[in-house]
């Protein structure tokens, strides 16, 4: 009973197929996509265009996405639907597509300044005097920048090669820093002696090669070699020579600061959990990048200020960084950090006042980790909206349906062309208007689409709007009789697979819940239920029962710290236990569980463990249909059980939620078979930890 009045509040179960189309247009686009696959264009668009201008449309531009067609057609499209998802990849396909017979002016026109293919390099030279020295320019730019295949750069140099000839070292350079080798080996005959040494050394580290660490000392100092010893020292986990060998580099001998931030991230939260926090602080600042280099300069950034605020008690530096960080970032996560750790450091110069004016900033987040802690400090409660997010007007009466997108996208799930639904999706998020995008949700939460409505709103939210149906959408596992808090195991689908049930990872992991398949055979065995591993994928329910179970182990194991029990099960319960025993207990009260999660040293399980915590509030809001004051911290501790008894929405009242069973799949914390998240840093110390880090 429970379940049926949820899934009838939640989701219709009349797809939009069905109320906007006919049965025999639903089979013409089918048919249309199928035929074009086959390569019958002809047929394909005859069978789009009874059903209108976006079906048509959609026809061409998967059709002209994969290059098949001719430069005007191309550039008309663009040019007739600039916010359609892969313009980048329709503009190289234009480029590629130019001929000797396409209008000059038009070429010049499409291509510009900035050839985006050297396709596009050649064809506009061929339409600009030799005379004019911009064509000489763009050209070496061309080859240093631009990726090509052997046969487009064989064109580039007969026509070019005397131009060029300058410039093959500074081509394999970028290549080689792009470790794109095979594309760089074409041009070391071309290299001088010294030249093809300096990038036969970099090509032994990139392959780990049995000659690499073998080049002559005098190239260690060529800022490729540098960075290629770099990376490979740090990969085989020779942290302390790769941080020396970092150091030993002034941030203009970097080559390309932006190849170096990645490990620096790294490393320097790595020096900072050694105890070494001014190596950390150093690590972290000297880096040689600008804010043009994106989310790697400003996470140094914030992590040079987390490092001076608490490690070196230094708020007003601490403030500095943190307020950089600021004006680098636009995302409600991030901008949530920013202020959060603005208040934070303006408390810790007692200014109270600024430190209260940051916090109510960063509430302005509460979807995000800090934005719950910022909402906290500033005594705030969680927006009421949360609890009852549902657009008041129907969409099918809504101006969504006239987009143009959310036409396509209505048409390609008709079609069975998931793909593609996906990348317009996507684009939808990232253009559409906010009522649009309401509509696009609600028709797509209609259709029992929690995977797509998802990615929607993640894209809005990118721009700062929260689309909140489709932010935290209702999944019908939460009307499943879990062992654990619904809230909990919506947050941890969200996060795992984003409600997408036929989800698989690189390493194995299935479903709904992203299980393992060896977890999920001993839990299967210890409920005494049969294990399929096709249902861990074709069988969300039979996936949340298992996945829920597994996380009903956790909370036994690891009592009712969200921290711990998201922790333990992207990264195994291992790995939880191996860092309580070096950083304390979280669940204690005298560890702040900010700080504990800051010190974990993957950045996946850093991360998991934040966008997991602060989806619990927002799911009890949604399931509920209450808000109140934010407690977030006595959440993160563990102060509020996990498994109790949840209220339901729409007045259902109390579903008493079982306690785990004493049968529960109580795994060895050792052996779990969970996918361990790479290391965003080192685990085990490769020097002595002073003691009380």
């Amino acid at each position: 009973m429970v379940r049926s009045l949820i899934l009838a509040a939640l989701v219709a179960l009349l797809p939009l197929g069905g109320l906007a189309q006919d049965r025999p247009q639903n089979d013409a686009i089918k048919d249309a996509f199928a035929a074009l696959s086959r390569g019958d264009t002809a047929l394909a668009e005859s069978l789009a265009l009874p059903l209108g201008t976006a079906a048509s449309d959609l026809i061409d531009w998967a059709r002209l996405r994969d290059g098949n067609g001719s430069f005007e057609e191309i550039d008309a499209f663009v040019a007739r639907r600039p916010d359609w998802p892969e313009q980048d990849r329709l503009m190289r396909a234009a480029e590629r597509a130019i001929t000797k017979d396409t209008d000059a002016a038009r070429v010049r026109a499409f291509v510009g300044d900035s050839p985006r293919t050297m396709d596009g390099a050649i064809a506009l030279a061929d339409v600009t005097s030799p005379l004019d020295p911009n064509r000489a320019r763009m050209l070496i730019r061309a080859w240093i920048e631009l990726n090509a295949d052997a046969e487009t750069e064989a064109r580039m140099l007969a026509q070019f090669g005397l131009l060029l000839g300058p410039h093959h070292a500074e081509r394999v350079d970028r290549l080689l820093f792009a470790e794109r080798v095979n594309d760089a080996l074409r041009i070391l005959p071309k290299l001088s002696p010294e030249e093809r040494a300096i990038a036969q050394a970099r090509i032994a580290y990139i392959r780990n090669l049995s000659t690499a660490g073998q080049e002559p000392e005098a190239l260690r100092s060529v800022p490729g070699v540098a960075y290629a010893r770099f990376d490979w020292l740090a990969a085989k986990g020779r942290y302390r020579e790769a941080i020396t060998l970092a150091e030993a580099q002034s941030p203009d001998r970097l080559g390309d600061p932006f190849r170096w931030s990645g490990w620096r991230r790294s490393l320097a939260r790595w020096e900072m959990r050694q105890g070494d926090p001014d190596r950390a602080y150093r690590l972290a600042t000297q880096n040689g990048t600008t804010p043009e280099d994106g989310y790697n300069h400003a996470d140094l950034e914030w992590l040079a200020g987390y490092i001076a605020l608490r490690k070196l008690d230094d708020p007003a530096r601490a403030l500095r960084h943190f307020e950089q960080f600021r004006t680098e970032v636009e995302t409600p996560i991030s901008l949530g950090r920013a202020w959060f750790w603005i208040g934070e450091a303006r408390a810790a110069t007692d200014d109270q006042e600024g430190a209260m004016a940051a916090w109510r900033e960063g509430a302005r987040y509460q979807t995000a980790f800090y934005g719950l802690l910022s909402s906290e400090r500033a005594g705030l409660p969680l927006d009421a909206s949360y609890a009852d997010p549902l657009p008041a007007e129907d969409w099918r009466e809504s101006d969504a349906l006239r987009n143009d997108m959310v036409q396509a996208l209505d048409l390609l799930l008709t079609a069975e062309q998931r793909g593609y639904a996906y990348r317009f999706a996507i684009a939808l998020g990232e253009s559409a208007p906010e009522t649009d995008l309401q509509g696009a949700i609600a028709m797509l939460l209609e259709r029992e689409e929690h995977f797509l409505a998802l990615k929607v709103a993640k894209a809005a939210a990118r721009r700062g709007l929260l689309i909140a149906p489709g932010y935290h959408p209702l999944h019908p596992l939460a009307a499943e009789p879990l062992p654990v808090d619904p809230a909990l195991a919506l947050s941890i689908a969200r996060q795992e697979s984003e409600f997408r049930a036929d989800a698989g990872s690189p390493v194995g992991a299935q479903g709904l819940m992203q299980l393992m398949p060896g977890t999920a055979r001993e839990v299967a065995r210890r409920l005494g239920i049969g294990y399929s591993y096709p249902m861990l994928t074709s069988s969300w329910s039979y996936n949340a029962r298992l996945g829920s179970a597994y996380l009903a182990g956790l909370i036994e194991d690891f009592g009712d710290s969200p921290v711990l029990v998201a922790a333990s099960y992207n990264a195994g319960p291992g790995r939880a236990y191996e860092w309580m025993a070096l950083r304390g207990d979280p669940r204690e009260g005298e560890l702040d569980p900010v700080d504990w999660i800051e010190h974990i040293p993957f950045r996946e399980t850093r991360n998991y463990v934040q966008r997991v915590t602060e989806s619990v509030p927002i799911y009890r809001a949604r399931l509920s249909g209450k808000t109140g004051p934010v407690a977030f911290t006595p959440l993160l501790i563990g102060k509020e059980a996990l498994v109790r008894p949840r209220p339901r929405p729409s007045g259902l009242g109390q579903v008493v939620v079982p306690a785990p069973a004493a049968e529960r799949p109580a795994l060895d914390p050792q052996s779990a078979p969970r996918p361990i998240a790479r290391p965003s840093a080192p685990v085990a110390p490769a020097a002595p930890r002073p003691a009380g880090q």
